[in-house]
């Protein structure tokens, strides 16, 4: 599954994955295939993609007005999406660790480009794109009836997490 969204002159490729690779492996190799234009966030943690859009907006706005606290605009953004202006405490909370992991990437307009991303990282990844199943939904913590609804209503347009909340919300 990957979500992109645009809204004015901002966009990104919301991209959920599970690899093998260490993360060092994985950063490393997405800078040399992308530049700077990502940041990978822990696929354990639950996030909606308005949380991590606003947290992308706020770092831009950050940069732009020069009150950033680091030196790049993924770990801007893992400063908003924690609420901590300490780096260590974002990276502790929201960090990639290995595992399952999210790729946010960031200007990403011409769709030719985002295809040879998505070949290249694909390969690099060498795990899955995750596409979740109710077992996998269990074992993340929701409850068995929220994942097989959320299975059978197959709706691939919204991000997994921003769906299953909305089902919570509506069972309790």
């Amino acid at each position: 599954m990957v979500f992109r969204y645009t809204i004015g002159s901002y966009n990104m490729l919301i991209i959920p994955f599970e690899s093998e690779k260490s993360p060092k492996e994985i950063f490393e190799s997405l800078k040399m295939l992308i530049g700077e234009n990502f940041t990978v966030l822990d696929g354990s943690k639950p996030y909606t993609y308005r949380q991590i859009f606003l947290a992308y907006i706020m770092a831009k706005r950050a940069f732009a007005r020069r009150k950033n606290i680091s030196k790049s605009l993924g770990l801007e953004m893992l400063l908003y999406l924690s609420g901590t202006r300490q780096i260590r405490e974002a990276i502790k909370i929201f960090g990639y660790k290995g595992g399952k992991g999210v790729l946010v990437l960031w200007n990403t307009n011409n769709d030719e480009h985002i295809l040879e991303i998505m070949k290249k990282i694909t390969t690099l990844i060498k795990g899955s794109l995750i596409k979740p199943n109710i077992d996998y939904l269990v074992e993340s913590g929701y409850s068995r009836d929220i994942a097989k609804r959320y299975t059978e209503a197959g709706l691939e347009e919204l991000l997994m997490l921003e769906l299953l909340t909305l089902l919570e919300v509506e069972e309790s």
